[in-house]
């Protein structure tokens, strides 16, 4: 990864910015590389089997030796959900909050790599010296606990990466956007911010949790049945209300997904909240034994996830979880873009069954974890930056914050594509490189580039289905007198008479080849000779596998 020998101060974004989800980005000053977050993004539908995607990795071994830090802004998937795949290429030290760090731990613990890793946690008070990068740490309110946005000077300039955030004035645990933070740090001077975009086409401000418990509360307490919260297991805020509630209410608290006991763990000791501990649940094989009203239920399953508790509740498959007539299912996350096909079909399984859904955001019993309009402006107004890139958003989310930064009166402006090299030096900020940037996948514990052939070959079959041709042939007859033998996979057959009709218009063509054909070009032919033929009869392109055998 070349982005020249001068003494500026590199900055590139590797993912995050265009698209949601695989947040990691590099700093680079003279020799050394500072990375900051390491996320994975949720594959788009055509990518068929693919689990994640991860930014380039050849890009990244380009720079072994020369990291020295890895520094995590908070605990989401899409920025430390690919630590255990990019922490094995650097011998390099792994930074973040203790909840933050706890979620990291359990993750390398599963995959056997915590003797090759080195955690070490600070607190927002805290100030690292990491070569020439000097970092402190603000504390920022989010949908998690423990989150931080960086701050990175050098001698060349200082710049403020905002992690992910909102403005929460009364958060449950009583740690606070510091803003006075921030107002210190723009006023000695900010070269270079980076800002969360998510909700930067969002008017207004961001609900508050407390808010959003109040009306959770109401609708709660009215219900005359059983209710079911769906929300993302990490929202231990919303969690924390929710146990609240259903001690106010006199309802029973039940979890139902695994990863809600992951968090709560993870969370203890760590996290000032009012979380519930084993004993104050109802254990979801006894479900049935209470009525609807005396429990509340939270489940998993907010993006319709196919083996989410929910997911499985809908279609009548989960052990335990039973949908009735008179349950309330409360959807408390919102349906992050992909997938929300996925989730009204969920939805739509539930209403058979006689529930009542509810979507939060709609009536106020959902709060966003990311900044509205008036939120970015704040921050903007504190920090007062010379430059600015909008991250963390869709191209369209990027372009509106950047008009919020222009209205704000930031003088540079800048939206940027991932592999951007930008230098920032003597009070300038210009694009000088750009670098490979093209997202790898992930599919178990197989990384391949998104134009390894075998992923164009699934999506080939997905669309075209596949043909699998077996010739049999004697050593010394015509090749075109072997026995063929065809079989296809996600084709629909008009007849049984086109496989036949497939295979004579093999023999034809054969017959037609020279005698002393070579395997290679038989292979090619009976290849052609499908493709056109399928073309012909269905519109279709089928994967052609061709196999010889001599009998």
């Amino acid at each position: 990864m070349s982005t020249g020998t001068d003494n500026a101060l590199h900055v590139i974004p590797m993912g995050g910015v265009g698209k949601m989800g695989m947040n990691l980005t590099l700093l680079r000053y003279g020799d050394d590389y500072l990375i900051v977050d390491c996320g994975v993004q949720f594959p788009e539908e055509p990518l068929l089997g693919i689990d994640h995607m991860l930014v380039n990795m050849d890009a990244l071994r380009e720079i072994d030796g020369r990291v020295v830090g890895i520094v995590l802004t908070h605990g989401h998937e899409d920025h430390i959900g690919a630590v255990r795949w990019i922490t094995p290429l650097f011998d390099a030290p792994i930074y973040g909050t203790a909840f933050t760090l706890g979620l990291v731990e359990k993750r390398l613990t599963e995959m056997g790599l915590m003797d090759q890793c080195d955690l070490r946690v600070f607190t927002p008070d805290d100030t690292l010296n990491l070569g020439p990068f000097r970092i402190e740490f603000v504390r920022v309110t989010h949908s998690l606990p423990d989150c931080v946005s960086v701050i990175i000077h050098t001698d060349t300039g200082t710049v403020v990466h905002s992690g992910d955030f909102k403005i929460d004035e009364t958060p449950l645990d009583g740690q606070h956007f510091d803003k006075a933070a921030f107002d210190r740090i723009g006023t000695a001077g900010v070269d270079l911010l980076l800002s969360d975009s998510t909700n930067a086409m969002v008017p207004g401000q961001t609900l508050s949790e407390k808010t959003v418990a109040t009306n959770l509360t109401k609708t709660i307490s009215d219900w005359p049945g059983r209710v079911i919260v769906c929300l993302f297991a990490s929202n231990l805020y919303r969690m924390s209300s929710l146990y609240r509630i259903a001690k106010k209410t006199g309802r029973k608290l039940c979890l139902v997904g695994r990863s809600f006991s992951s968090y709560l763990e993870i969370s203890n000791g760590c996290v000032d909240l009012d979380l519930p501990r084993p004993g104050d649940l109802v254990d979801p094989a006894e479900l049935e034994s209470f009525a609807g009203r005396d429990v509340l239920i939270l489940s998993t399953g907010s993006q319709a996830e196919p083996f989410s508790a929910l997911a499985r509740a809908s279609r009548g498959k989960h052990r335990n979880l039973k949908i009735d007539d008179d349950d309330l299912v409360i959807f408390s996350s919102r349906k992050i873009p992909g997938n929300e096909r996925k989730v009204q079909e969920m939805v739509n399984n539930l209403d058979r069954l006689g529930a009542t859904c509810m979507e939060g955001h709609r009536s106020g019993m959902h709060a966003s974890g990311h900044a509205r309009q008036e939120e970015l402006k704040t921050l903007l107004k504190l920090v007062r930056p010379k430059h600015f890139i909008p991250i963390h958003g869709e191209y369209a989310f990027l372009k509106a914050h950047a008009a919020l930064a222009t209205a704000c009166g930031v003088p540079n402006v800048r939206i940027v594509e991932n592999g951007a090299v930008m230098s920032l030096a003597g009070g300038s900020m210009v694009q000088i490189a750009e670098v490979d940037a093209i997202p790898f996948m992930r599919e178990g514990n197989r990384l391949a580039l998104s134009q390894d052939p075998g992923i164009r070959e699934r999506r080939n079959m997905a669309c075209n289905g596949v043909v699998s041709v077996m010739l049999l042939s004697k050593k010394d007859s015509p090749i075109h007198r072997g026995i063929i033998r065809i079989s296809t996979a996600g084709l629909f057959l008009k007849s049984p008479s086109m496989l036949s009709d497939a295979e004579k218009a093999i023999r034809d063509e054969l017959e037609e080849s020279p005698a002393e054909i070579k395997n290679d070009k038989v292979k090619e032919v009976i290849q052609r000779t499908i493709r056109r033929y399928f073309k012909q009869q269905s519109g279709k392109r089928p994967l052609v596998l061709v196999t010889l055998e001599l009998i």
